[in-house]
């Protein structure tokens, strides 16, 4: 599978089916390591039935990758989802407009049934629809790295499913920064 960094400004199609970019109102920034991050980043990953792996996306270091190594994965059964390999990773805060309106309160994640952080997230049925007949258009999601050091928001753009079983999820996501109040340690 073909590993590539989410670049600002030029989106593009990976022979592994995924696709990244940044959003009209993202900045650019350095990383760390000098990577060129977008913030927001959005990202597309695409599920067919010829290649039935959930595809990933790692949010540290802006890569594309195959779920065994990614924060977050995309699943196609008979509902769409994004799920975790790290535990109870993600919290569905509800619907929103924008990435900055999600809230940062860790104790209570009112969207999810359980009321709890969880390993996956349900999106849309596996039946036919375009991104903007999505059921879950504005979701916003907290969400653990796979080491759960860093805290992301993650805003659910979209999700489809066409006749041939191809399905996507799109989704903006930023990380939790210094400025934001202080992170507590993740549930266990």
């Amino acid at each position: 599978m073909q590993i590539s960094a989410i670049s600002c400004f030029s989106p593009f199609l990976l022979a592994a089916s995924l696709s990244a970019g940044c959003g009209g109102s993202a900045s650019e920034a350095p990383d760390a390591g000098g990577l060129l991050r977008c913030e927001p980043a959005r990202v597309v990953l695409t599920h067919t039935f010829e290649d039935p792996s959930a595809s990933g996306a790692r949010f540290s270091d802006a890569t594309l990758t195959g779920p065994e190594d990614a924060d977050i994965f995309m699943n196609q059964a008979q509902v769409l989802s994004l799920g975790v390999f790290s535990g109870n990773s993600l919290c569905e805060k509800g619907i929103f407009e924008s990435i900055e309106d999600i809230p940062l309160n860790l104790d209570d994640c009112p969207a999810s049934g359980s009321g709890e952080w969880t390993p996956r997230v349900y999106l849309s049925a596996s039946t036919i629809h375009a991104t903007p007949e999505s059921e879950r258009i504005g979701l916003g999601i907290l969400a653990w790295n796979a080491d759960r050091t860093a805290l992301y928001k993650l805003l659910v753009v979209g999700d489809s499913y066409n006749t041939q079983g191809v399905s996507t999820v799109s989704f903006d996501y930023e990380r939790v920064v210094a400025s934001e109040p202080e992170v507590p340690d993740p549930p266990l």
